[in-house]
């Protein structure tokens, strides 16, 4: 990276100094002052070219190597899914501990989902985990299948709903859907993808409905690309 800004500095300082000799050399009258001049000038524009041509063969080299490491990235995925038993749908317990840490680490003081004794006279008759633990548990099981590596973040959530609550010791799947997508209106080095993520439990109850959209990693092109300097609008 830093190379290529060396590069591109040098065609602009060499093309500034092209158009300062040419300036200076109108000033001469002695013709072989001139020429001197001019012979420096073309010198300074044959090295600009070079810096150019070096530039755009190192922005190829660069698309060459993404578009390698992307593929080296679909091949992780499947390595991925085998060594985790993909294929087998993961699950995950939910414990206390879970509950409580992220409970306390985003500093919700919910006794709902902290005090047993006060869960205890309420319509669940026990604690209950924090909702947002359940979004982020759903939301990162297709990771390895569908968006490792690929992932630009998330531009928000069309909708989540939580038929169900979750209590310590229930177990969760997840299932997702891509819904649509499409290209960014404002980007040409990602897309829009809308996921449908839902999260059952051990009693086959769906504990989390939600539409999630995200910003994706297109597969690079050959040609050259400029994204826009501007976020993505499109959310």
């Amino acid at each position: 990276m830093m190379r290529g800004l060396t590069l591109r500095g040098a065609a602009l300082a060499a093309a500034l100094l092209c158009a300062s000799l040419g300036a200076q050399a109108a000033l001469f009258e002695d013709d072989e002052a001139r020429r001197a001049i001019l012979d420096l000038r073309q010198r300074v524009e044959t090295m600009r070219q070079q810096a150019e041509q070096r530039q755009s063969e190192e922005s190829a080299q660069l698309r060459r190597s993404m578009l390698d490491l992307q593929n080296q990235i679909e091949q992780m995925r499947g390595d991925v899914a085998r060594l985790t038993g993909q294929n087998e749908q993961l699950t995950r317990t939910v414990t206390e501990m879970d509950n409580v840490l992220f409970t306390s680490l985003t500093m919700n003081v919910q006794p709902l989902h902290l005090d047993e004794e006060f869960s205890k006279g309420t319509i669940h008759g026990q604690r209950v985990v924090n909702s947002l633990f359940t979004v982020a548990l759903i939301g990162a099981f297709h990771v390895p299948e569908l968006t490792m590596g690929t992932t630009l973040g998330n531009l928000g959530y069309d909708s989540i709903k939580f038929p169900h609550p979750v209590f310590h010791g229930d177990t969760l799947r997840g299932e997702t859907t891509i819904v649509k997508k499409r290209e960014s209106a404002s980007r040409t080095d990602s897309g829009i993808v809308w996921f449908h993520h839902v999260g059952i439990n051990q009693r086959s109850e769906v504990v989390v409905d939600m539409v999630r959209v995200g910003l994706m990693a297109r597969r690079p092109t050959t040609e050259p690309e400029t994204p826009s300097p501007q976020g993505d609008q499109d959310s």
